[in-house]
């Protein structure tokens, strides 16, 4: 359902969404969800968009994609200038710097559960593999260690059975 962008908000539920309200018993729904949706497009509910820079942000880039759109004709092209825009007036920059390309897919794309698996797949195997190098490099360094300790205790005992004594070999490390 869209929310319509004269409005500053909207309450939606889930049994308006379907034939007959869903009302299977006389009572109505069984079970019932309800979402307050909020406006937040340019000049709507300011006093929640400032608080949080964010949802103001948010708000500008939506404001400048459906500028460009309405001047090109072209969503891609419109994504990829509000993006530009954003960036060249320090609007969500970090983000968009980051994430941009993925912006302008998600934007392009209609959500669908299975694909937001393969996505949740993705991002969960490139955590386990950071994971893992980062315990690689742990071992590594322990390993190191271990190996290091080792042929000191070799280079020391050597000293030994040279007859070195104790002190002198105390005088060399020093």
């Amino acid at each position: 359902m869209k929310v319509q962008a004269h409005c500053e908000e909207k309450i939606l539920r889930l049994s308006e969404m379907y034939e007959g309200n869903g009302q299977v018993h006389s009572e109505g729904p069984m079970l019932e969800l309800v979402a307050k949706v909020i406006n937040i497009n340019a000049g709507r509910n300011k006093g929640i968009t400032e608080k949080s820079e964010t949802l103001t942000g948010y708000s500008q880039f939506i404001e400048q994609a459906r500028y460009f759109k309405k001047e090109s004709g072209n969503l891609k092209e419109a994504l990829t200038k509000a993006i530009r825009y954003c960036l060249e007036h320090n609007i969500l920059k970090e983000y968009l710097e980051k994430h941009g390309s993925e912006v302008i897919n998600m934007l392009l794309t209609e959500w669908n559960l299975d694909d937001a698996k393969k996505v949740w797949y993705e991002e969960g195997r490139e955590e386990g593999r950071e994971e893992g190098r980062e315990e690689g490099r742990e071992e590594g360094r322990e390993e190191g260690r271990e190996e290091g300790s080792e042929e000191r205790r070799k280079y020391f005992l050597g000293l030994l059975d040279q007859g070195l004594t104790v002190e002198e070999i105390r005088k060399r490390i020093e």
